[in-house]
């Protein structure tokens, strides 16, 4: 007997349904430095250098010696000073699409319903720009993020992260990445860099894996960097601000004669990380900053560092009663002169470092009148239609954002690091 209609022959006449949900998948900008970008001075650079300037003053011109009657008074000495610049960095981000996506309609939820296209890009704009300030807040001043530890496959295939590299979370798919040959001046080393290579599709943070479309011609030892950020100026980080180390503001911290703009780094050698380890680095920072204005008013590790710390403390800890006991440490305070101030968390920190910091000693630089992403217009519309090469238009749209700025420091002695540790 002949079979009559089936959902096959009568799927035609229905409408398949759609779940009315647009799930996001997308990294949060980090909620540390918006806090530090929160309580850090603004300020406004710009002029023939686009830098700002400013004194610092080492010692008074005050003479003394003994004096005997009716002899000379003290030698004058002359005053000191010096004058550290903050630059800025320039970046820019852009988005473009065809009259024909615009004209689609979709869910209400995506928001992607007829001529809202360029609203939703522009909102994910502002995202994209927060998120890329945040890691580069968290990071070094350089694009270099780290050494391929591993690499696998071509399409689709994926690198690991060497040891000493960034955090896996300073990752995201949608990114762009470049290899290179060497940590400056290097060559492109992905095949099809040219025609889209290099985007990251997916990280799997517990495997440490970061998945591309197309990673033909990565090798193992290959330095990876943000893609169009290698060799140039980006903003400064926690890293390079807080450190003993390297030039910051035009002041090289090597020369003997700048202690001044040096942070407190204390080396663990790799021990264990001990119950008195947060007394040491507060301490030292101390010991530097002695007689002199500022203390550390935040710390911050990643999760693991935080479970290590409170490891580190069992057995300082008495319960009045079993009540008071409580499974797992979601946070912790830090104990000081002043009373106690918090641990904040943050991912894109590594597992074996400690920062303590004033987020007040921080400046937050941008030129005059533009603070903030910048969305470029013509004729009052930061929707540009895009041009053809005959001097005409073609049907697409672009949105473009620049966003000038940088973060500096005004005190590095009252801000200190503890590193090189493992699990008490």
């Amino acid at each position: 007997m002949a079979l009559g209609d089936t959902t096959t022959t009568a799927s035609n006449f229905f409408k398949t349904y759609y779940r009315n949900h647009a799930q996001k998948d997308m990294q949060q900008a980090s909620k540390l430095v918006a806090v530090c970008w929160q309580r850090a001075k603004p300020i406004s650079i710009g002029g023939a250098s686009r830098n700002a300037t400013w004194e610092f003053q080492r010692n008074v011109g005050v003479g003394s010696s003994a004096l005997t009657e009716g002899g000379a008074f003290a030698e004058a000495v002359p005053s000191k000073a010096v004058n550290p610049a903050l630059g800025i960095a320039d970046m820019s981000f852009t988005s473009q699409w065809t009259g024909n996506l615009e004209s689609m309609g979709s869910s209400g939820t995506a928001k992607f319903s007829p001529g809202k296209w360029a609203s939703q890009i522009v909102t994910d704009m502002m995202e994209v720009i927060k998120k890329t300030i945040s890691r580069m807040a968290m990071w070094d001043g350089t694009a270099v993020l780290c050494a391929a530890l591993a690499v696998s496959g071509t399409t689709g295939g994926y690198f690991t992260i060497t040891s000493g590299g960034c955090s896996i979370q300073m990752f995201e798919a949608g990114q762009r990445v470049t290899f290179r040959d060497a940590t400056s001046g290097g060559t492109e080393q992905l095949t099809n860099q040219a025609t889209g290579g290099g985007i990251i599709m997916d990280v799997d943070p517990y495997l440490g894996r970061v998945y591309l479309n197309d990673i033909a011609g990565g090798a193992a030892a290959d330095t990876v960097a943000w893609y169009g950020y290698y060799d140039a100026t980006v903003i400064n980080g926690i890293r390079n601000l807080i450190s003993n180390t390297g030039t910051i503001e035009g002041i090289d911290r090597s020369t003997g004669s700048n202690a001044f703009w040096r942070s407190t780094v204390v080396d663990n050698g790799g021990d264990a990380l001990g119950p008195s380890a947060v007394d040491l680095i507060r301490d030292s920072v101390a010991a530097q900053n002695w007689a002199r204005e500022g203390r550390p008013l935040i710390w911050s590790g990643n999760q693991k560092t935080r479970r290590w710390a409170a490891l580190s403390t069992i057995g300082q800890v008495r319960f009045a009663k079993v009540a008071d006991m409580q499974l797992g440490a979601p946070m912790i305070e830090i104990g000081g002169s002043d009373g106690t101030v918090a641990f904040l968390e943050d991912e894109m920190f590594l597992d074996s470092e400690i920062f303590a910091y004033d987020p007040t000693n921080f400046v937050k630089a941008s030129p005059e009148g533009m603070e903030g992403p910048q969305l470029r217009e013509i004729g009052g519309s930061s929707i540009l239609p895009v041009p053809s090469a005959d001097g005409g238009w073609v049907d697409q749209y672009q949105v473009i954002s620049t966003w000038r700025g940088n973060l500096g420091i005004d005190a590095c002695r009252s801000s200190g690091k503890l590193e090189n540790f493992v699990s008490p």
